[in-house]
């Protein structure tokens, strides 16, 4: 039986050798059936074809390089506009910085981004509740980071808190934007000359002056202007 198998299986190869063999040659005849002509042709149509393609590269990079003359005045303008914007603009003006942690909860989230504006104090003082953006003092920060935090006491004033209650000058400070009432005692402490006291709105996860200290005027970079991301967050910062 097996022998037979055998023999079944070697006719089956042998046969497919011989249709290959065949289907192989009909295909060179095939081929060899095509005129000269023709296929001189079809490879001239390819090498055209190859060259319209360079071709076009290169006029279109003629034309690149053309666009790039004319508009050098164009492209200049663009750079000193950047070159403003990056040398003036951002250092004295406005600003973008990044909320990284929950100390200005609710008013701004862990990951908002804010626009500050950084000459409003070149023109005058800060203000009781402006939201503002600081270099931390080095008992505050080892790195000296930027902080964001709320003018709550200006030069001069006495705060205090007491049950729950901001007081300036021992009258409470009315505050609808806390995230909720401070549980810790603080004071009365009379700020100093030149200087602000500033909580955070999450008084009781905030790092702030009733932590660290009063803040050195010449600390404060601006004011914190509005949200501009994530986009659902957009709005001006009160």
């Amino acid at each position: 039986m097996d022998g037979v198998l055998q023999t079944i299986l070697r006719e089956i190869r042998e046969s497919w050798k011989l249709y290959a063999i065949g289907g192989g040659a009909l295909f060179l005849r095939l081929l060899l059936a095509i005129p000269l002509s023709w296929w001189r042709s079809f490879i001239s149509k390819i090498y055209q074809g190859l060259a319209l393609a360079f071709t076009r590269k290169k006029v279109a990079q003629q034309k690149a390089e053309a666009w790039l003359r004319g508009s050098a005045d164009f492209l200049e303008s663009i750079a000193l506009a950047v070159g403003v914007v990056v040398a003036i603009v951002n250092p004295f003006i406005i600003q973008a910085f990044l909320i990284p942690s929950g100390s200005m909860i609710p008013t701004l989230q862990i990951g908002d981004r804010i626009m500050a504006d950084k000459f409003v104090y070149y023109i005058r003082d800060p203000q009781r509740g402006e939201v503002i953006v600081f270099r931390a003092p080095p008992q505050a920060d080892t790195l000296q980071r930027n902080f964001v935090k709320r003018i709550i006491g200006l030069p001069g004033d006495v705060v205090e808190v007491r049950d729950g209650v901001v007081l300036i000058n021992g009258k409470p400070l009315e505050e609808p934007y806390i995230y909720e009432p401070p549980y810790y005692q603080f004071g009365p402490y009379k700020v100093p000359e030149n200087h602000y006291f500033v909580m955070g709105d999450n008084r009781n996860d905030s790092s702030d002056s009733h932590i660290w200290g009063p803040l050195p005027r010449e600390r404060i970079t601006g004011r914190a202007l509005f949200t501009w991301w994530p986009v659902n967050r957009w709005g001006i910062i009160r």
